[in-house]
């Protein structure tokens, strides 16, 4: 029995991962548990239930186009309070313009101390990114508007 327990803690760590993955609520979580599986929560589920959920789940993932992601370290995710922050930094990017440009743009700023990831960047930073492209926003719609 007790050589069962990692495996059912990893099946259960994948359907919560997943269950991010996909942007399931609990209401939406709860629904597949019980559609797929008759259970009202993955801890009631046995090591069938557990397999068919997580079926389930990454062939929805796969027709979503939903990948896995490579797995972090929590020091490595955004914090809750620069999630904000960098959702306004790709914003401002618009579609013409990627990531690598952001990070471009940090470089060019400060040098060796640049973040390597977006995600990594400290508030300061991106207070200073933000301020840039905002410059930079406003400088090309004058540009337009003169054409």
């Amino acid at each position: 029995m007790a050589a069962r327990a990692p495996d059912r803690r990893k099946q259960l760590a994948r359907i919560h991962i997943l269950k991010g993955q996909l942007g399931m609520d609990r209401d939406q979580y709860e629904a597949v548990l019980w559609t797929v599986a008759r259970a009202h929560s993955s801890a009631d589920l046995d090591a069938h239930g557990r397999g068919e959920v997580i079926q389930h789940m990454e062939r929805r993932a796969r027709d979503l186009g939903i990948t896995a992601t490579k797995k972090r370290k929590v020091r490595d995710r955004v914090g809750d309070d620069r999630a904000p922050m960098i959702g306004k930094v790709l914003k401002l990017l618009g579609e013409e313009r990627g990531e690598e440009y952001a990070l471009g743009m940090l470089r060019q700023m400060y040098g060796n101390a640049a973040p390597a990831r977006l995600e990594w960047a400290s508030r300061d930073q991106l207070r200073a990114l933000i301020s840039a492209l905002v410059v930079d926003a406003r400088r090309k719609a004058e540009r337009e508007a003169r054409s």
